[in-house]
């Protein structure tokens, strides 16, 4: 049994990295067919910032109540495609630091409904004021 076991892992390793790839393969079949119904889409970009000890970001839950179309817009970070018209996001927010008595504070918003209004094809940033607690939907 012993001796199988680099096998096993082996087998493991190529089954995670060939689910990656179908997965990739199938967001992108899902990009391509939303853009050829709607190619002036406009992109938004979610706020994301990380530093050694800080971090926050805006996350993109839900698109009119679906499953939105993600895009890559960085390492750890996905904006959605949206077509033009208005649209209602259900959008949440998270900030995490190094504490001092425990290993990391992490605070996060509520899922908040944010109604907004996308353009044909432009991009867009949605943030999040920590002084006001309030979304922020900006041109870029």
């Amino acid at each position: 049994m012993e001796q199988y076991f680099p096998y096993y892992i082996a087998a493991l390793i190529v089954f995670v990295v060939g689910y990656t790839f179908f997965l990739i393969w199938r967001n992108n079949q899902k990009i391509k067919a939303f853009l050829a119904k709607h190619p002036d889409a406009a992109r938004v970009k979610p706020q994301h910032v990380e530093w050694l000890i800080y971090r926050k970001s805006v996350q993109i839950q839900a698109v009119d109540r679906q499953t939105p179309i993600y895009f890559f817009c960085g390492l750890f970070s996905q904006g959605v495609y949206l077509s033009p018209g208005e649209h209602d996001l259900l959008v949440s927010f998270t900030k995490s630091r190094a504490g001092i008595l425990y290993k990391r504070v992490t605070t996060t918003y509520d899922d908040v409904t944010i109604r907004i209004t996308a353009e044909p094809n432009k991009q867009y940033r949605l943030r999040f004021d920590t002084a006001s607690e309030q979304y922020l939907f900006e041109e870029a």
